[in-house]
């Protein structure tokens, strides 16, 4: 067949996910057929957050003489995945990124820019992660983007409205005291439109349509769910009487403008009932406006893509925490596939309607806030059969007694919907839960570690283990463990080395908390020898002091012959001794060779000692004062190679590699041989900036973050350790 040169572009275009931006902005600008061909795939996927989203808002405000950007640079500029800087300069003010918050005399025009932008191209886009206010508005008027398969809102600081005044304390109660960046509200305006506002600190707004958190947890069995009960003889289920948490009062408190797209969401279908306190009536009004604006934007960009297959909310529960959830559900795509609500800060009910909804198989993820029971999750399921994520805050066991008022007969086992592989949240009672659910694979926990009746259970009822995953705490104390021995889940009671030793599909194990005594470890072979994913920490080392550390040395050097007294021999029994634990755990490590993720460390230190005004203060070198924190965990691996740390030269697949904490002797050698051995590392925790409280920067630390740095420019240094 004989081929046109025009051809050319549809066949480049074929390719476009292998170019870079500034190779699709070549194509772009060639000419019109080019640019026709191309602009589609530049749309394709926007994520506003990018750095190059920042340059267009700026190219188009910059004071300084230029020509109006070109539709096809205003493509280009959404695609890269860059951070974006705090601020950019706006005809002399600021656009806060973090805020939305625009101050310019020709803010209209601007906005009519981006607005027109949206309604020229906003139909080729398909994956839309939005971060401004007022990207969402320019979206979702007009229905101008239509075509969507994926909607990410990840809003967080720019959702939150105007600041808040608040009402003098009365007299005799103290003084007024306003929180970091917040003043009193500016002069009211009506409110037109999204993304002008100041923010203030984010605020969580219940989800879901739950009671919120000040509600008195009388119905502990059921807390609103309405339990799953089996039909007699039917095999099927209804909806057991709810039992009722009073919803927050419908009473209008403030006066809201009519709805922006009446056809799709009313203001009957909206909880106006304040959550602020203390505010006045002026405040509490212009912030209820911002939410119910935000709202009604985000409603309506969802409601006019029936091809939507994802969606996923910001954690701050802004957009829908004032919407009921089943109304929000029947709103939704009759294919829609996966729906994301962040957990809620204050965790409340997960609430189920009276009557039952038909089986939606699409559903495939959930993740939501909320608290249930164990009838409540079978209820979920019996409503998404198909469900295989599920995320809640907890699950609750039902009441036991039949003399409860709560107590509700769960249904005969075994229960459909099996295929929930994917469960997040505490789960209280786990027996029942896999008695109903055995096709549960992976559990992700908040705060908590693996507990050794869980290992059990599962050890029981799940040979087909693939992921354990537990948030990291805010840090591991030590000097706690040290002193509650008798603690389960600390030292001598961890079941992390019998759980690799017994599930072999075991792909992940992510427990910072958790940890591995070296002589249990190297009693039995482990199994998981597909582990892909290994964060826990191994301790119980044999690790000399640096006094025993000399003596071993002058007794080792060649040339002595003195006879060894009793304590010298002990000494160099010691030293065998943790030469051979060295060896076997860096042995078992290497023989994992899918490994990819490797942290064998964690902050130690109680970040917040310094309130208790028990900390030591001393002076540092500069002249600065610092506050004095317990050393490393000392029984840990030294990762030196003379100690063996070349046998770990088999992890060719290591991409990220922790050690944060660890009484290590990492030196200029061994950061040698990580550079060369290791290609794939990108990600490394443990030479990153301390982030303590008045904590005096380690030198030595820096100097071999520096050297490794030339050596291995592509490698982000971090730390697990996030100080909330």
């Amino acid at each position: 067949m004989k081929q046109d040169f025009l051809d050319i572009p549809e066949l480049v275009a074929h390719l476009s996910s292998y170019l870079s931006p500034a190779d699709l902005l070549s194509c772009v600008q060639l000419n019109s057929t080019w640019n026709k061909t191309f602009i589609p795939v530049l749309w394709r996927s926007i994520d506003d957050s990018a750095q190059s989203w920042g340059d267009t808002l700026l190219q188009i405000t910059d004071p300084r003489p230029q020509p109006p950007p070109p539709a096809a640079i205003s493509a280009v500029t959404v695609v890269t995945t860059a951070t974006a800087p705090s601020s950019f300069p706006f005809r002399g003010r600021f656009f806060d990124t973090h805020k939305s918050c625009v101050h310019d005399s020709d803010l209209i025009k601007d906005r009519g820019w981006l607005f027109a932008i949206f309604e020229k191209y906003g139909h080729h886009i398909r994956e839309f992660k939005i971060s401004h206010t007022l990207v969402l508005e320019a979206a979702s008027r007009k229905e101008t983007c239509t075509s969507l398969h994926t909607l990410v809102l990840d809003l967080n600081q720019n959702a939150v409205g105007p600041r808040l005044e608040y009402l003098p304390l009365p007299p005799g109660l103290g003084a007024v005291v306003y929180h970091p960046g917040w003043g009193t509200a500016p002069a009211l305006e009506p409110i037109t439109s999204v993304g002008v506002f100041e923010g203030a600190p984010s605020f969580a707004v219940g989800g879901f349509g739950a009671a919120p958190a000040d509600v008195p947890d009388a119905a502990a069995g059921g807390l609103g769910v309405a339990p799953a009960v089996a039909l007699a003889g039917t095999g099927g289920f209804r909806a057991a009487p709810i039992l009722r948490v009073p919803n927050p009062s419908q009473e209008r408190d403030v006066e809201l403008s009519e709805p922006l797209f009446p056809g799709h969401l009313k203001l009957a279908d909206f909880r106006t009932t304040s959550l602020y306190e203390n505010v006045t009536p002026e405040s509490k009004m212009a912030n209820m406006e911002h939410i119910w604006t935000l709202t009604q934007h985000t409603w309506h960009l969802i409601r006019v893509n029936p091809g939507l297959h994802l969606k996923d909310l910001d954690g701050n529960q802004h957009l829908f925490g004032r919407i009921e959830f089943w109304k929000l559900w029947d709103a939704l795509p009759a294919e829609f596939e996966s729906l994301s609500f962040q957990n809620l800060s204050s965790p409340t009910v997960f609430p189920l309607p009276e009557s039952l909804p038909g089986a939606s198989t699409s559903l495939k993820v959930l993740r939501a806030g909320g608290i249930t029971t164990v009838n409540g999750l079978l209820t979920l399921l019996g409503i998404f059969p198909n469900l295989s994520q599920l995320s809640l805050w907890k699950i609750e066991e039902n009441p036991r007694y039949t003399s409860s008022p709560n107590y509700i007969p769960l249904p005969p086992a075994p229960f459909g919907g099996q295929s929930l592989r994917e469960l997040e949240g505490i789960v209280e009672d786990w027996d029942t839960v896999f008695r109903y659910i055995p096709s549960i694979v992976m559990w992700e926990i908040g705060n908590e570690c693996l507990r050794e009746d869980v290992a059990l259970l599962l050890k029981d009822r799940c040979l087909n283990w693939e992921t354990f995953r537990a948030f990291p705490p805010c840090f591991i104390d030590e000097r706690y463990i040290r002193d509650m021995q008798y603690m389960p889940g600390i030292r001598g009671n961890d079941p992390t080395n019998q759980f690799l030793i017994t599930h072999r599909h075991l792909r992940e194990f992510d427990s910072i908390r958790n940890f591995i005594k070296v002589d249990e470890m190297l009693r039995e072979p482990w199994t998981c020898m597909g582990l892909e994913w290994l964060t826990c920490r191994i301790v119980g080392l044999d690790r000399l002091t640096p006094m025993e550390e000399g003596i071993v040395a002058r007794i080792m050097a060649s040339g002595y012959s003195a006879d060894l007294s009793e304590e010298e021999t002990g000494m160099v029994e010691k030293f065998n001794r943790c030469r051979a634990q060295h060896h076997g755990v860096y042995d078992r490590l290497a023989s994992l060779t899918r490994l990819k993720h490797l942290d064998l460390g964690y902050e130690n230190r109680d970040p917040w000692e310094y309130k208790s005004g028990t900390s030591e203060n001393y002076v540092g070198e500069d002249g600065e004062e610092y506050l004095r924190y317990e050393p490393p965990m000392f029984d840990t691996l030294e990762l030196t190679l003379e100690s063996g740390l070349g046998r770990l030269g088999a992890l060719k697949n290591l991409e990220m590699f922790g050690f944060e904490c660890l009484n290590h002797k990492i030196g200029n050698t061994e950061m040698d041989w990580m550079a060369k051995s290791w290609p794939k590392l990108n990600l490394m925790y443990g030479l990153d900036d301390e982030r303590l409280y008045r904590i005096e920067h380690d030198k030595e630390r820096v100097a071999l973050r520096e050297y490794f740095t030339k050596l291995r420019p592509d490698v982000v240094h971090d730390s697990l350790f996030r100080d909330i």
